[in-house]
């Protein structure tokens, strides 16, 4: 009755995204090419997840097949995984409170059940095989692939398309500023702006605000990814932005083909508009 979400379900989302980042970590441990199915079967579990909760409110684990996947690819060069997911453990813990002391705290969307399992399956099948491709490939940073469909994707279809268009749009203002730094500014001050841009992005996220939030994470992972270079801020830039654009097309493309597939016939023969929660 409070338009909010009660403090039970916001723990056991946290904890359902700290084991989907522990279950890429172990599937990162196993030999190839064993590591990549396990990694693929981890980040398709964590997406199935969406339907139970989705039910209770949209969006609540988005971060789970994202938090898998990044997990699953860098993995293997984590020395001590249980001090990574404690950080992360903390990490969640200031967000949860930092939100509640702003009073940001969005009120629940419920999904009806058949379009929160839709939903779900689109999600496992999309960021599994997605992840699949950028491991057996070896795609540099292949899991942006995964953030930006796990991101995009929504249960409802008409706000996967404007999300779509605020992930590129942030994108793309981000990798202009992160060249725009390297070129104007020394390398400790742009590290420095890099962890700014960090604080300003869970800023945005917390106020729900998709292209903010783009755009000042995408400066802050290309810049402390490259350490700062401006060649390595370049190439990163770019691949960002291709991979970002590439997950958005999917998630438009699987959300239009989900909605004629859910759209239920109209009495003259044609296709009626569903109603979504």
């Amino acid at each position: 009755g409070t338009g909010k979400l009660r403090w039970r379900d916001r723990v056991v989302a946290c904890g359902l995204c700290l084991a989907a980042a522990a279950g890429g970590l172990l599937a990162a441990a196993a030999p190839v090419p064993w590591s990549i199915l396990c990694s693929v079967l981890v980040v398709a579990a964590t997406g199935m997840l969406q339907a139970p909760l989705n039910r209770w409110s949209s969006g609540m684990i988005v971060q789970a097949p994202l938090l898998a996947a990044i997990s699953a690819t860098t993995g293997a060069g984590v020395s001590q995984p249980l001090v990574a997911l404690g950080a992360l453990a903390v990490g969640m813990v200031l967000v949860l409170v930092i939100a509640a002391v702003l009073g940001l705290q969005a009120p629940p969307t419920p999904a009806e059940p058949r379009i929160a399992l839709r939903h779900a399956v689109a999600t496992a099948v999309s960021c599994g095989v997605a992840l699949g491709i950028a491991l057996a490939f070896q795609i540099d940073h292949g899991y942006w692939l995964v953030v930006t469909l796990a991101l995009v994707l929504r249960p409802v279809r008409h706000e996967t398309v404007p999300t779509a268009r605020a992930r590129v749009t942030g994108t793309v203002v981000g990798v202009v500023i992160s060249v725009a730094l390297v070129i104007v500014m020394p390398t400790a001050a742009v590290l420095m702006l890099a962890m700014a841009c960090v604080l300003l992005s869970i800023a945005w996220g917390i106020a729900a605000d998709v292209r903010g939030s783009t755009i000042f994470a995408t400066p802050a992972i290309i810049l402390m990814a490259s350490s700062g270079a401006a060649g390595a801020v370049v190439e990163f830039g770019l691949l960002r932005l291709v991979l970002t654009v590439i997950g958005a097309l999917v998630a438009a493309l699987l959300a239009a083909l989900l909605y004629r597939a859910d759209a239920p016939a109209a009495p003259g023969g044609g296709e009626a508009s569903p109603v979504e929660s």
